[in-house]
């Protein structure tokens, strides 16, 4: 028996990341997903990367 949270699908629509000290979205674990959707998503002046997945 394992304690890993397992979903099938990450969903982040219209997603606002902007004007953060380090990434806009960062995704440990892509493994975790199905599939991971983003839509209509929005990453500015992050200090950063804007999206980091692994």
């Amino acid at each position: 028996m394992t304690d890993k949270k397992q979903n099938d699908h990450l969903n982040l629509d219209g997603i606002n990341s902007s004007y953060n000290d380090g990434d806009g979205l960062r995704i440990n674990n892509p493994e975790d997903f199905r599939s991971i959707t983003i839509s209509n998503g929005y990453f500015s002046n992050n200090k950063g990367n804007g999206i980091t997945i692994g």
